[in-house]
């Protein structure tokens, strides 16, 4: 019967090498963009006959891939956009362009939206298309914007 014995120098080398690469692999694996190429868009259903006239002041920033409005209290709100107005990326830039195919802000620009703030328990009435899970509430119905 043959006995191997090994010294703590061989054991360290034994347990490391699997180890490393064990942590190497995971650690690639975790690198791989997951995020979407575009970030999420709400629209409105439809063009409202009338419009709310609240003022949000805050900055335009992306927040999972959920186009949001951070106000000065730190509360950030998903934005629901006019029909017509789009999303555009240029780079790393992400920009809003109006009905006309104007330029109006670029996410991380410190903006004024006029419209309103609508319940969570209302938001499917208002919205064109199926919201993300990432894309919860507090929801803001957009009137108008200007930096």
């Amino acid at each position: 019967m043959i006995i191997a014995r090994f010294n703590v120098k061989m054991w360290t080398q034994l347990l490391f090498i699997p180890m490393f690469f064990t942590i190497v692999a995971s650690c690639q694996q975790n690198s791989v963009d997951t995020t979407s190429a575009t970030p999420f868009f709400p629209q409105q259903r439809e063009v409202p006959s009338v419009s709310m006239d609240a003022l949000l002041v805050g900055k335009l920033i992306l927040v999972k891939d959920c186009l949001r409005m951070q106000d000065s209290d730190n509360s950030n709100y998903l934005l629901i956009w006019p029909q017509g107005f789009s999303l555009n990326i240029e780079g790393e830039s992400i920009q809003i362009k109006d009905n006309t195919g104007q330029f109006v802000v670029r996410v991380g620009d410190n903006v004024r939206v006029g419209g309103g703030e609508i319940p969570t328990e209302q938001i499917e009435h208002y919205v064109s298309q199926t919201l993300p899970n990432d894309c919860s509430g507090p929801y803001w119905i957009v009137a108008s914007i200007e930096k």
